[in-house]
């Protein structure tokens, strides 16, 4: 019993670290796509070769993002509120 309760809880904090994200082709969050992502590094791969230009946080928290791909180059944060417009485009993401 105490082994299956350890299981659930391990799980259940690991579910919540992960969080929920949308990153948009279109300024002011147009064309959107989910991501989740746990504190790891996520390169963004676009499939129509057109950047991301917007997002936001669609969970909780905050998120870095950065405008070359492993988490490089100059980077910034992103929360709830989101960017209508990202100040570089967006190439990797970590939250």
């Amino acid at each position: 019993m105490k082994f299956s309760a350890i299981i659930a809880t391990a799980g259940l904090v690991a579910s919540a670290a992960a969080k929920d994200v949308e990153v948009c082709k279109g300024v002011g969050f147009v064309d959107c796509v989910p991501v989740s992502s746990a504190w790891t590094c996520d390169n963004l791969v676009s499939g129509d070769g057109r950047p991301f230009v917007s997002g936001r946080v669609t969970s909780w928290g905050s998120c870095d993002i950065f405008s070359e791909n492993g988490c490089s180059g100059i980077s910034n944060n992103m929360d709830t509120e989101g960017w209508s417009k990202f100040p570089f485009n967006v190439k990797s993401i970590r939250c």
